[in-house]
């Protein structure tokens, strides 16, 4: 790949593409430059008309390479007579395409998924056990509340599924590694329609779990904390893994599902 040339600010000067596949070039040399800093979150790159020009390139094929950046979580794109191309913000969608990427090609496998979140999350509570902040441990009392209220309806299961992963992310968020964080916001947009395909008689389960959680965040138990999140997720894992593995149809929905955009 032919690297952009710098200017200053937060300008680049790009080389034209070559003509076998245009676009694959063009979204090499804007990646880049996102990359190395010439363009910073929320900084709007060059109008489409500047672009065509320096890559030369077809307005086609210019929006072919912005729609592979925008799936890669790179840009986003707006419409109107304020919008353009914008470097995203958000560091946990672009893990998320990538790890929907590595689904689909079977480079990894949802048991491998599992796996790893068991091990995220419980190392997570065990930090929150002792990094929690009182902010973190009312918003997680808040949620069991709430949890008390829909996990016995099963028909309002969706609410449940949202209250689980929020108290998730919130337990992430607790133990102060931003990092893990990213990650684990990233592994539930992949995983989010299986946890919306669980029965409502799941929710009791849910609530017995994460209020087990939160008592031994609250006690800063970090061993206990962390074989309970383990348990938890554990068994929803093997609720998982056994549905998608009740008949072909399932499986094959169920895989399309964890990576669907």
């Amino acid at each position: 790949m032919v690297r952009p040339k710098k200017q200053k600010g937060n300008r680049a000067s790009f080389n034209p593409a070559q003509s076998q596949r245009a676009f694959e070039e063009v979204v090499a040399q804007v990646e880049q430059a996102i990359l190395d800093g010439t363009f910073k979150p929320g900084d709007r790159l060059p109008a489409e008309r500047d672009l065509t020009e320096q890559f030369r390139v077809s307005r086609g094929t210019l929006r072919e390479a912005f729609r592979v950046l925008e799936y890669a979580g790179l840009v986003t794109i707006s419409k109107g007579t304020t919008g353009g191309a914008f470097v995203s913000h958000q560091s946990s969608l672009m893990v998320a395409n990538s790890l929907k990427w590595l689904l689909r090609m079977k480079r990894i496998q949802y048991s491998d998924l599992a796996e790893f979140r068991e091990r995220l999350e419980g190392g997570a509570a065990r930090d929150a056990a002792r990094n929690a902040t009182p902010r973190h441990l009312q918003r997680l009392k808040q949620i069991v509340a709430q949890l008390r209220a829909t996990s016995r309806q099963p028909e309002l299961w969706a609410q449940t599924a949202e209250l689980d992963l929020e108290f998730h992310r919130t337990v992430v968020e607790a133990s102060g590694n931003e990092l893990s964080f990213i990650v684990e916001c990233s592994i539930f947009d992949c995983m989010r329609e299986a946890f919306g395909a669980f029965s409502g008689a799941s929710g009791p389960r849910v609530l017995r779990d994460l209020s087990d959680v939160l008592r031994r965040i609250e006690a800063h138990d970090g061993d206990g904390a962390e074989a309970a999140m383990r348990r938890h997720i554990r068994y929803f894992n093997g609720l998982t893994q056994a549905q998608a593995a009740s008949t072909p149809q399932t499986r094959n929905r169920r895989s399309r599902s964890l990576v669907d955009v």
